[in-house]
């Protein structure tokens, strides 16, 4: 059978612990209708829950952000499309793309067409 909580949010996990929804201690009954299936991590969760306290994700810091440096959102931004343009050599010649307004030979376009 699957984890109630799992299934709630659209995961398919095997349930193996048998839970109160509301806690004995909190007026909770024995009833069947008071009972539901969690997996192992739901389950350690919800007790957390229960107990005021929160679950700590493993991978992320306090603010949820990632803490491998191998993890996409760790790494350098991407070059925004609009800073590629195509720029034509000195001399004229056939246009290539260029990032930063950079000719390959690592000068500036404006430099060369602008000569002192």
């Amino acid at each position: 059978m699957v984890c109630e909580e799992c299934r709630r949010q659209g995961r398919t996990t095997l349930g193996r612990i048998a839970d109160h929804v509301k806690p004995l201690a909190e007026g909770g009954t024995g009833e069947r209708s008071n009972y539901q299936l969690l997996c192992q991590a739901c389950s350690d969760a919800k007790g957390l829950k229960d107990k005021g306290q929160q679950a700590r994700a493993i991978g992320v810091d306090r603010t949820g952000r990632p803490t491998s440096a191998s993890h996409p959102w760790s790494q350098s931004a991407p070059v925004s499309p609009m800073s590629r343009r195509r720029v034509t050599p000195p001399g004229g010649g056939e246009s290539r793309e260029a990032a930063g307004g950079r000719t390959e030979h690592g000068g500036s376009c404006a430099a060369r067409a602008f000569p002192k």
